[in-house]
C-alpha cells in the first residue's frame, strides 16, 4: 500500500475538503453578518488565522483517529501513549501457583518402538491438563524441548518457570501397558504423588481420566466433569493410531507423512473419531500449503466436510476447517470459519493466527494486526506472531508498536532458541528485530545462520530475500527469491519486498509464483 493510499484509506483527503468547504461557508457567513453586528475588524483576521491553523490539526486527527458507530477510535497504525497491543512475557510463579510443566513420557518398550505413541499419550495429558482453569501448564514446545534430554529438576523449573513436574514412562507390548506417573515439586525436589497403573489399551481413556484427577488432587485443584476431554473414540486400536500420529506431529513439525498415515487409520477404524479428523484435516492443510501438494488440499477439504457432520459445536472444527480452506487459497471462506471458532472459544490460538494470515494474503492489514495481537494474547509464549506484525506496525508508520513488538518478539525468540537452538526459522524472523533496533551486524548473523541450518528450505530462503532486499542488497534478495515459496498474494502484500518491486527482474519473479 502506498503513502497516498494509506492516506485514502484514512479518509485525510475526504476530511481535508469537508474542512476547507466548511472553513469557506464560515468565513462567508462572517463576512456579510461581521458589520451589521458591528464586530471589531481584527476579529475577522483572528477567524481566519484560526481556520489556517486548525487545517494540519484537523489532517492530523483524521491520520490518526478513525470515526466508528461506536465514537472515535485509534487507528491500527497511530501511535499511542505508553501503552502496547502486546502482552508481555515475564510471568514468573509465585511460590504457591499451581503451575506445571508435563514432560514427554520415556517409553521403555521391549523394542522401543513405540516413542510416538508415548508422546501422543504425554501430549493428550498436557492437553486435558491445560484445561483446568486453576492450573498454568507450560506450553507443549517448551515441554518437549526436555525430550531425550538428561535435565535435573532445577534446570528445568528454572526454564520453564513452574513449580511443579509431571513425568513417566510408558511400556507396550500388544494390547498391554504399563504406566508409571509421578508429580514433583520442584522447590524441594520431592515426590508429592507417583502412581502405577498395568492396563489394556481399550482402558487407556480411564486411565488417563485418572491421572488427571490425581494431579489436580494433590495440587488441591478440581478437576470439574466439563473439563475432562471426551475421547470420542471407542476404539483402543483406532486411539493407538491417533496418538502416533499426534506423537509424531508434536515431535517432527514439518514432516507430515507418518502423521497423515496414523490419522488416517484411525479415521478408517473409526469413521466418527472426530479428533482424528480434526488432526488429519490439520495435517493435509499444512503439507499442501508449505509442501504444494494439490492433492493435500483437495483431501483436506474433503476431511474438514467430514469433521463439520460430526463435531459441528467445536471450535477446533471450524479452526480445522478454514485451515484447509486457506491452504487453497480460499481466503475469504477461510475467515469465515475462522470467525465461527472464535465465536466459539474467543482464546483459540490456532483460529487467530491463521485469520490473521488470510487477511496479510487478502491486502487487510489492519485485520490480520489485529489477528496477530489477539493470537499473542492467546498464547504468551508463542513468538512467531509477534516477529510477524512486525511488518504491519512498519507498513502503517506506529513507530511505538514497532519498537514494543521488537522488544516482545525479540525477548520471546530469545527464550525459545534457549531450548531449541537450531530453529531456523526462529533465526530468520528474529532477525529483522535486531534490524529495526540498529543492530545490522547482528541480524545478518541471524539470517547467515538460518541458511546453514536449512538452506534448502523454501520459507528460509523467502525470509532471507526479504531481509537483503531490506538491508539493500537486491542480487542476494533474488538468489534466495529463487525456488522459495510461491504464494503471489503473500508476496504481493509483503511490504519487506516493496524495495525490489521497480527492480527489473522483479515482474520476471512474479511470473513463478501461483
Amino acid at each position: 500500500m502506498s503513502f497516498l493510499e494509506e492516506i485514502k484509506r484514512r479518509k485525510v483527503i475526504r476530511v481535508g475538503v469537508t474542512y476547507l468547504i466548511a472553513a469557506w461557508l464560515l468565513l462567508q457567513v462572517a463576512d456579510v453578518l461581521l458589520d451589521p453586528l458591528k464586530v471589531p475588524q481584527w476579529f475577522m483576521t483572528a477567524l481566519i488565522v484560526l481556520v489556517v491553523l486548525g487545517f494540519p490539526f484537523a489532517l492530523i486527527m483524521a491520520w490518526a483517529f478513525e470515526l466508528t458507530s461506536e465514537g472515535l477510535k485509534r487507528e491500527a497504525g497511530a501511535d499511542t501513549a505508553d501503552e502496547s497491543p502486546l502482552p508481555t512475557l515475564g510471568h514468573f510463579p509465585t511460590p504457591d501457583e499451581r503451575s506445571v510443566a508435563v514432560l514427554p513420557f520415556v517409553d521403555i518398550s521391549p523394542d522401543h518402538d513405540n516413542e510416538h505413541f508415548t508422546d501422543g499419550l504425554t501430549e493428550e495429558l498436557l492437553n486435558a491438563l491445560r484445561r483446568v482453569p486453576d492450573l498454568r501448564i507450560a506450553s507443549r514446545t517448551s515441554c518437549f524441548a526436555f525430550k531425550g534430554k538428561d535435565a535435573d529438576v532445577a534446570e528445568v523449573a528454572e526454564k520453564l518457570h513452574v513449580n511443579h513436574l509431571v513425568e513417566g514412562s510408558v511400556r507396550k507390548s500388544g494390547n498391554k501397558l504399563r504406566v508409571t506417573v509421578q508429580l514433583i515439586e520442584t522447590k524441594s525436589d520431592t515426590h508429592l504423588w507417583s502412581e502405577s497403573y498395568d492396563e489394556n489399551l481399550d482402558e487407556i481413556f480411564s486411565m488417563q481420566e485418572d491421572i488427571s484427577r490425581k494431579v489436580c488432587d494433590a495440587l488441591q485443584v478440581t478437576l470439574h466433569a466439563k473439563d475432562v476431554p471426551n475421547p470420542t473414540t471407542d476404539d483402543p486400536q483406532a486411539y493407538d493410531y491417533f496418538l502416533r500420529g499426534l506423537g509424531f506431529f508434536t515431535t517432527k513439525g514439518a514432516d507430515l507423512d507418518y502423521a497423515i498415515d496414523m490419522f488416517t487409520r484411525a479415521t478408517q477404524l473409526d469413521k466418527s473419531f472426530a479428533k482424528a479428523w480434526t488432526q488429519l484435516t490439520v495435517s493435509l492443510a499444512l503439507s499442501a500449503i508449505y509442501h504444494g501438494n494439490a492433492d493435500s488440499c483437495e483431501r483436506a477439504e474433503r476431511a474438514a466436510r467430514e469433521l463439520l457432520r460430526l463435531a459441528p459445536e467445536q471450535a477446533d472444527t471450524y479452526s480445522a476447517y478454514g485451515m484447509s480452506l486457506l491452504a487453497g487459497e480460499k481466503y475469504a471462506e477461510a475467515i469465515v470459519q475462522f470467525e465461527k471458532a472464535i465465536a466459539i472459544d474467543a482464546n483459540n490460538f490456532d483460529a487467530h493466527n491463521n485469520y490473521a494470515r488470510a487477511a496479510f494474503h487478502q491486502g487487510d492489514m489492519k485485520t490480520a494486526l489485529e489477528m496477530f495481537e489477539k493470537a499473542a494474547r492467546c498464547d504468551p509464549e508463542d513468538w512467531e506472531t509477534v516477529l510477524l506484525s512486525i511488518q504491519i506496525y512498519e507498513k502503517f508508520g506506529d513507530q511505538k508498536g514497532l519498537m514494543a513488538a521488537c522488544r516482545e518478539g525479540l525477548k520471546r525468540v530469545e527464550r525459545f532458541l534457549q531450548i531449541y537452538p537450531n530453529n531456523q526459522r526462529a533465526y530468520y524472523l528474529g532477525a529483522f528485530t535486531f534490524l529495526y533496533l540498529s543492530d545490522e551486524q547482528k541480524a545478518r548473523q541471524w539470517v547467515e545462520k538460518a541458511l546453514r541450518i536449512a538452506p534448502n528450505d523454501s520459507a528460509t530462503r523467502y525470509n532471507a530475500g526479504c531481509f537483503y532486499a531490506r538491508v539493500g542488497d537486491p542480487d542476494k534478495a533474488f538468489a534466495n527469491l529463487k525456488e522459495s515459496i510461491t504464494s503471489r498474494t503473500w508476496v504481493e502484500n509483503d511490504p519487506s519486498l516493496d524495495s525490489l518491486r521497480d527492480d527489473p527482474r522483479f515482474p520476471a519473479y512474479l511470473k513463478t509464483l501461483k
